[in-house]
């Protein structure tokens, strides 16, 4: 009866390092599938990033270059009528 179960126990072991190359079989052939996906994943994200990055470029906050404006031509405005009392 010994040797029927050490000859069952060594079929058991047998048999899980089957699966394990199964298993790690499988991982290895959809190791290459997954790579190239994750690499056109993280491509087309850069890729929008830039070109987000580059649209927000041309936009201007909207209370900070009408204020620099403003100020200035009001500026200009108060030297004119400065000029124009001390030309009376």
């Amino acid at each position: 009866m010994v040797k029927r179960r050490r000859s069952r126990k060594g079929q058991s072991i047998l048999e899980y390092l089957v699966i394990a190359t199964v298993i790690v079989a499988a991982i290895l052939a959809i190791r290459g599938t997954v790579k190239t996906n994750m690499d056109t994943l993280y491509t087309n994200a850069a890729d929008k990033t830039s070109e987000a990055a580059t649209a927000l470029d041309g936009l201007t906050v909207e209370g900070t270059s009408s204020s620099s404006s403003s100020s200035s031509s009001s500026s200009s405005s108060s030297s004119s009528s400065s000029s124009s009392s001390s030309g009376s």
